[in-house]
Formats: structure tokens, C-alpha cells, sequence
């Protein structure tokens, strides 16, 4: 038996060895006549590639492209307990809500101001290494080509964490949490110190502090994001690591400098799915919750609007040899 799996394994090794022998022989073989260098902009960023003619029908194309650092941004109200308190009257005057009383203890007790509000820096950066194959179906016009391949990087395409300017109000909303837990429980505040009984049965009837970001939807109840360990709320856009990609594209030379072209491409890139929104808790903003309000509804209701992501780029490419 030892030697029949002697003689298997030495076959499959002669064999990959030959083959691997034929594919270095091959490239060796390969006689690059021609090589261009393309620079782009668009949906993508921007984008550096090298070309490679394979023949009259095939071209090869390979690269970076990488997105600046864009920032937008978007906020999250702060509320105490699950049900949303009216702010204003209908008289437009402002109405003292549960939050407004809390946020008055946490004055009293740390000297520091919490605002009913929480503004996140969003910031959108991906890069993506690239591998495309062009055909020319035209015989009479090498202008047009289809293109097929894929790109290959950042998963993370988006991140969001509040403002330094809100970390007051994010770590106050955690102090709260822990008053409120510890009351919960029937544990001092520190030590052996514990609030007057009046102050600590309010807090408890009025509930947890946090960020009413929307509803679950599996059942309905409200999803309150409330800060790390670290006193942060953060959230990602995620996507795969690899992307297919097909498309369409037109390249011509200048008359008075053919070594220069220039052209367009536009196509879609598929994601693998909608980009996935996950706050720093685990849930996520695309899948799990409903009713979302304001910026964030919007930025959710956009993501999901693009389960591919369409690539514009207006292109110069210049042959190198």
C-alpha cells in the first residue's frame, strides 16, 4: 500500500512540476512590445494602471486605486428611557422632558454639562488593488472595449465616531448608565456612598440614558446605542474584500500626440450585498434595526440604494514604450 501512494504521490509531483515548468516557460516566452500608463479620476478616486496588449483582441490592465478621506457628518438624539418625550409644546415653548431633570443630577454630581444630542464624524476612505482584461469586439474601431476583472481591498469602506467635542456628553450618558445600574442592583454609588433615596428612585423610574438610533426589528422594541468603555459610540460601513467588476470603456489618440490617449469607462462593481453599517455594539444599522430617524436614515436608506457600486472615471494614458 506504501508504494502504491509512493508511486500516486511522485506522479502528482512529476506533474505539477512539468506544469509549473511549462507556465515559467510560457511567461518567459512572453516578449512585452508594448506598455502604457494610465492615470484616472472618478467614483473610484483616484487611479493609477499599467496596460499590457496580449494580442489585437486582448489587453491587460493592472493597478491602484484608492478614495481621499471624505467627511460628512450626522448626529444621534440623546434621550432617557425607551419612549421619545415631546421638546417644545405646541406653542413652540420648550417642555422640560426626563432628560433635561437627569442631565441636571449629572450637573450637580460631576460639574459637567450633557447635551441632548451626539454629532458623529463620518469619514468615507477605501483603496482597492485592481486586475482587468479589455476586449475590443470591433474589428474596424479598437476605440471601444468591454471590460471584465475584479478589485481587491478595503472592507471597511466608512467609519463614524462622535465628535471630541461631544466626549462630555458621551461619557456623562456612561456615568448615568452605571448610577443607574448600580441602583438597579442596590449598590452604593462608591464605596459605601449611595444617592438619597428620592434621587435614586428617580432615576430609576425614569430609565437608562442613551441614543434612540431606531426600532429592532425583530421585535419592535427600541435599539438604544449607548457609549463603549471608552466612552465612544463608533460605527463601520462594511463590504467584501473582493469585487467583481464589469464594464465599458472608450480610449482614443490624439491626433497631434498618439503616443497620448485619453477616454471614459463606467461600469459596476458588485459589493457581495448592500454595504453593511455596524455600530460598535454589534448591530447592525442595515440589517437589524427599523425606523430610523433623520441623517442617519438617509445615510442607511442611500447605502442600501447601491447593492453595486457604479465606477465613472475619465481616463489619460500615456504609451510608455
Amino acid at each position: 500500500m506504501r508504494s502504491v501512494f509512493a508511486i500516486f504521490f511522485s506522479g502528482l509531483l512529476f506533474h505539477g512540476l512539468n506544469a509549473q515548468s511549462s507556465v515559467l516557460d510560457y511567461i518567459k516566452s512572453i516578449e512585452i512590445d508594448e506598455l502604457s500608463a494610465t492615470a484616472s479620476v472618478g467614483t473610484m478616486g483616484l487611479s493609477l494602471e499599467a496596460s499590457l496588449p496580449v494580442n489585437d483582441w486582448v489587453n491587460v490592465r493592472a493597478g491602484v486605486s484608492f478614495m481621499p478621506k471624505l467627511s460628512t457628518s450626522m448626529a444621534f438624539g440623546v434621550q432617557v428611557g425607551e419612549e421619545e418625550e415631546k421638546k417644545y409644546d405646541e406653542n413652540g415653548n420648550r417642555v422640560e422632558t426626563k432628560f433635561d431633570k437627569m442631565a441636571a443630577y449629572l450637573k450637580d454630581i460631576t460639574g459637567y454639562d450633557v447635551d441632548d444630542r451626539v454629532d458623529m464624524d463620518c469619514k468615507v476612505r477605501f483603496v482597492n488593488a485592481k486586475v482587468l482584461v479589455d476586449f475590443f469586439p470591433l474589428a474596424t474601431n479598437k476605440d471601444w472595449h468591454l471590460t471584465a476583472g475584479f478589485f481587491w481591498g478595503s472592507k471597511t469602506i466608512g467609519r463614524a465616531c462622535n465628535s471630541i467635542n461631544d466626549m462630555t456628553t458621551t461619557l456623562g450618558v456612561g456615568i448615568y448608565n452605571t448610577m443607574y445600574d448600580k441602583i438597579e442592583n442596590f449598590e452604593p454609588i462608591f464605596g459605601n456612598i449611595s444617592l438619597p433615596p428620592d434621587v435614586q428612585d428617580k432615576i430609576y423610574e425614569a430609565g437608562r440614558m442613551g441614543m434612540h438610533v431606531g426600532d429592532f426589528k425583530s421585535d419592535g422594541k427600541a435599539y438604544m446605542m449607548v457609549p463603549d468603555k471608552n466612552g465612544t459610540v463608533r460605527a463601520k460601513a462594511k463590504v467584501n474584500s473582493f469585487k467583481p467588476y464589469v464594464g465599458l470603456g472608450w480610449n482614443h489618440s490624439m491626433k497631434s500626440a498618439p503616443e497620448w490617449r485619453y477616454g471614459f469607462e463606467a461600469g459596476v462593481i458588485f459589493w457581495g450585498g448592500v454595504p453593511n453599517v455596524t455600530t460598535h455594539d454589534g448591530t447592525s444599522l442595515t440589517h437589524d434595526v427599523k425606523n430610523l430617524d433623520g441623517r442617519v436614515a438617509d445615510v442607511i436608506s442611500f447605502a442600501k440604494s447601491f447593492p453595486v457600486y457604479p465606477l465613472l472615471e475619465f481616463k489619460i494614458t500615456r504609451k510608455i514604450f
